[in-house]
């Protein structure tokens, strides 16, 4: 059978295209295989002559560190490419153009001339970091302008896209491999270095799906996803920015939990700093106030002596006492905050009208054994175990130490004599509304290490009171609240909770502060059925002593959106 012209020259077309399809794909098989030469499998060897050829000394580049998300997927911390800069006096000519290269230099890395000059100023030196951090904008800038004597080292440097938010809690690395926060904690799976995070302990894997978002896992390191929600966040930041500056306080922190599960929805510390700069900011910033400060936490505590009481059995919700306004305890006269007596009162009273004495009265009913067992079981003087580094227990004498007094029992069971840090604080709350249960609080909810995920699993710490007492105790706060008209209430939920007005003791005297205290709110909606724990603390504040009155509006402002925002996230997981 024969075929057309017009046929054959069909086939020879075909078979061009066929030919020429080939040949593209060997030369695209060829470029592959250089840019993986010099890219990867050669890198290091490259990069090694490349620094010989230029006299360079330094170490090799690091490999790129693992993100740090929101559960939702948000971004919190990465790496991007920029250059290491550094330089070769001996290689950069005369003095005076030494000094126009340190001109130069100055405007396009924004630092000093007057820097840049010391350390280009002697001709014999051969090798000087100027700059280990530079953008990938000022690196090409420099490249542009053919600056003899000076190198350009591509690096993964570490890049906060929320910048401030969340700072101390995020935290960083520094050079010295020193640092704060999760990125500390958690140094060695962010590395690779972790035997759950080295490269070969898992092959590649595609991208990982979070919520509506998706991300490239990060090759020879791990990334983390938090439990921190970057909206919670910003509600807690904000609210708190606003209650600085209306009660001006000097500083603040809010803290948001999950209590049945202990998870870290929120938690934000002010003043703060911007984590892409934080070798401008003064290092007292950089410590994580919510676990790393103690202070004595007042009234907040009255929360944990009327679970003692209600759960051994000795008071019930319809006990009453009689409130003179004075009790005497080891020698010490305790007062009322008003200085009044309030005659009789329920245990509802003692909490709705935060009475000192009432507080001193349990305790003291209680005895020191059974008081400080229930202290000890909310986890007061304790780590929590948070996953954050640079955590600290807070203080409390016990009676088998030689420091502690028969009047510690009267004063701390309103909070007094003995110190916490916000977290335990949130968490003595949480365990409440947990029915009973304190659970260790956590912010990694899961470690991705090249696509596989490690999910942290809740943890109960033990039962500190019955689910009977919780819900009493919880029922009590509530009608506490709405007795008092505490400024916490929210039109749609029931709020339980307590208010703190802690004095504050002069480091120098030793004696009590009498021109400042420490207002803080610490409660959770709705009261029966809890979505949340939200504690805040502000310091010093100007405008009122009294955390009924600078604390709780702040609650109530943050309970509100909560409200919303996690309504409508329940919303999203139920219609997956």
């Amino acid at each position: 059978m024969s075929t057309s012209p017009s046929h054959q020259g069909t086939v020879v077309h075909t078979e061009r295209l066929r030919g020429l399809r080939f040949l593209a794909l060997l030369l695209l098989l060829i470029a592959l295989y250089r840019v993986a030469d010099w890219q990867i499998l050669r890198h290091d060897e490259i990069q090694q002559k490349l620094r010989q050829a230029n006299g360079e000394t330094f170490e090799q580049s690091r490999k790129t560190r693992g993100m740090i998300l929101d559960r939702n997927g948000l971004v919190l911390a990465m790496d991007v490419w920029g250059y290491q800069v550094s330089a070769s006096p001996d290689r950069m000519g005369d003095e005076a153009q030494r000094r126009k290269a340190a001109e130069q230099l100055a405007i396009l890395l924004q630092k000093p001339t007057a820097v840049l000059w010391d350390k280009l100023a002697d001709p014999t030196k051969k090798f000087m970091v100027l700059d280990y951090q530079a953008s990938f904008a000022a690196g090409n800038a420099i490249r542009e302008r053919h600056i003899a004597g000076v190198a350009l080292d591509p690096q993964p440097l570490r890049h906060y896209p929320a910048g401030a938010m969340a700072a101390q809690t995020i935290g960083f690395v520094n050079l010295a491999n020193r640092g704060y926060g999760v990125e500390q904690a958690f140094q060695p799976d962010l590395n690779g270095t972790s035997e759950d995070c080295r490269a070969s302990a898992a092959g590649p894997a595609g991208p990982v799906n979070l919520g509506v978002r998706a991300f490239q896992p990060t090759p020879n390191a791990c990334d983390l996803v938090l439990t921190l929600d970057w909206a919670i966040q910003d509600v807690a930041e904000r609210e708190l920015t606003a209650a600085l500056e209306h009660t001006k306080a000097p500083s603040g922190t809010v803290i948001v939990i999950e209590p049945s599960t202990g998870k870290i929805l929120a938690m934000a510390s002010l003043p703060a700093f911007d984590l892409n700069k934080f070798y401008e900011t003064k290092d007292t910033l950089f410590s994580n106030p919510a676990i790393s400060s103690d202070y004595e936490p007042g009234s907040v505590v009255k929360i944990m002596t009327m679970a003692a009481g209600l759960d051994s059995g000795l008071f019930a919700p319809s006990s009453t006492m009689w409130d003179s306004g004075e009790i005497i305890v080891g020698g010490v006269k305790i007062h009322n905050w008003d200085n009044k007596g309030h005659g009789k009162a329920s245990m509802t009273d003692c909490l709705a009208l935060s009475l000192n004495v009432c507080a001193a009265y349990l305790s003291t009913s209680l005895g020191p054994q059974k008081f400080y067992d229930y202290a000890t079981r909310f986890g007061f003087a304790q780590l929590t175990g948070v996953d954050i580094a640079n955590e600290i227990a807070g203080q409390m004498r016990f009676p088998d130490q030689p420091t502690w007094h028969i009047s510690d029992l009267g004063t701390n069971s309103f909070g007094q004599g003995m110190t916490a840090t916000p977290l335990q604080v949130a968490m003595m709350a949480s365990a409440i509304a947990n029915g009973g249960i304190l659970m260790k609080p956590f912010i990694v909810e899961a470690v991705i290490n090249q696509g596989h995920t490690k999910v942290t699993e809740p943890k109960a710490v033990r039962r500190v009171v019955t689910s009977e007492t919780a819900r009493q105790l919880a029922a009590m706060l509530a009608d506490a609240i709405e007795k008092e008209s505490i400024p916490a209430i929210i039109p749609t939920a029931r709020v339980a909770g307590k208010t703190g007005t802690a004095s504050i003791v002069n480091p120098v005297t030793h004696s009590y502060d009498t021109q400042a205290t420490i207002a803080s709110f610490v409660g959770w909606a709705p009261y029966d059925d809890p979505k949340f724990v939200i504690l805040v603390k502000l310091d010093k504040p100007q405008t009122t002593e009294f955390g009924s009155l600078a604390a709780a509006p702040v609650f109530r402002e943050i309970a509100k959106k909560l409200m919303v925002l996690l309504d409508a996230n329940a919303t999203v997981i139920a219609s997956r």
